[in-house]
């Protein structure tokens, strides 16, 4: 990570559960000679405010908390097709409108299938934007701050040219489809996020806001070995120091927080971004954001959704730049007529590189923003 970005002077120090992510819903990264943390990690206060951290430029601290704002953590609750037993998934998400979130659509799969557990169905969706999200108990369901979303309808995964398979090392992986929109029932945020104008960005700094999940040492550490005669025991006693580490930097789980690591934007392209940002299970449909020094900081934006990764490779993101991204997005919001007024020449640049395909795809909202160039 370049510090020049980031610290106004040198920093002291340094500074998963949505349970449906393939291959893994995101992992920390360590040095392999000394085993400490790549990366670092920001805690939020309850007004998405990062407190101290006077090491920060105060750009960078404008920008975090801008996006911060607009983060929530989605729990989904699924009943067994067998008898009336429910199951809860949880993970992030994040506004894109006044009423329609962005997630992760692995996270909100209609149905949900394992051999151990068997068949379920989703049943509702609920979204929060408070930083302390804990859903220990039915009163999370209750609580005045808690919204019901549903999803939306998609078309990107109909579309034949979007069926496309990416690669983290030799693992193939179907990422490009893999996001959902929500809408907010009975209420509308102040705050949202653009997706980003820039096709391209030569800064390599990002950060990702998110929700991580409840999870035991035991299960952390699994999480990084593929198989039992895959344990080293140096590694273990690692993982099991950056557990503590985390564990404590995050003031225990389920709150929301921020991490932030480099990006590799070569296959951007491709319509995928890969991280080092440290992730944890429950942050899939977090947003991750570029930082570009050049940006205007009161603006709220962001690069990509973070989907998963690979603990020998990668965290990767959904490109907002990609074309799958863009015909979903705006199948999303072609129905929102006061967002599109508001935001009819921002639009307009974002789309114009695929009008092509929106004309295809999305033939209304072509109209809506191209019919005077025609």
């Amino acid at each position: 990570m370049n510090e020049d970005l980031w610290f106004s002077r040198q920093g002291t120090g340094y500074l998963k559960d949505d349970g449906q992510g393939s291959p893994k819903s995101g992992f920390i990264f360590q040095d392999p000679k000394t085993g400490e943390m790549e990366g670092n990690i920001y805690k939020l206060n309850r007004k998405n405010n990062l407190v101290g951290y006077q090491s920060l430029f105060k750009h960078v601290k404008t920008m975090i908390q801008n996006v911060a704002v607009c983060v929530g953590r989605i729990v989904c609750l699924y009943e067994s097709e067998e008898d009336n037993h429910t199951m809860l998934f949880a993970g992030t998400g994040f506004a894109v409108t006044e009423n329609i979130i962005l997630t992760a659509n692995h996270l909100v799969r209609d149905t949900y299938n394992t051999k151990q557990e068997g068949n379920y169905r989703l049943i509702k969706v609920y979204f929060t934007f408070v930083v302390d999200a804990r859903w220990d108990s039915e009163v999370f369901f209750d609580d005045k701050d808690v919204f019901e979303v549903e999803k939306m309808p998609e078309i990107v995964s109909e579309i034949d040219e979007f069926k496309t398979t990416c690669f983290l090392g030799n693992e193939p992986w179907k990422i490009m489809n893999d996001f959902s929109f929500l809408k907010l029932k009975n209420y509308k945020s102040c705050n949202y996020l653009l997706p980003p104008l820039e096709k391209e960005n030569p800064y390599k700094d990002c950060f990702i806001v998110g929700y991580p999940g409840s999870i035991g040492n035991e299960l952390f550490i699994q999480d990084y070995f593929t198989e039992t005669n895959d344990i080293d025991e140096t590694y273990k006693e690692n993982l099991q120091l950056l557990y503590d580490f985390v564990k404590e930097s995050i003031d225990n789980f389920e709150k929301k927080i921020v991490t932030s690591g480099s990006c590799n934007l070569k296959n951007i392209t491709k319509g995928f971004i890969e991280h080092q940002c440290p992730a944890l299970r429950g942050f899939s449909g977090a947003p991750l954001t570029v930082l570009n020094p050049q940006t205007d900081c009161s603006q709220y934006f962001f690069s990509g959704i973070h989907v998963g990764g690979s603990f020998k490779t990668t965290n990767v993101a959904i490109s907002a730049s990609s074309s799958a991204f863009q015909i979903g997005y705006a199948n999303a919001i072609k129905g929102e007529t006061e967002f599109i007024d508001k935001h009819r020449n921002f639009l307009k640049l974002f789309f114009c590189g695929c009008q092509k395909l929106l004309r295809k795809y999305v033939p209304e909202l072509h109209q809506n923003l191209f019919s005077d160039n025609e």
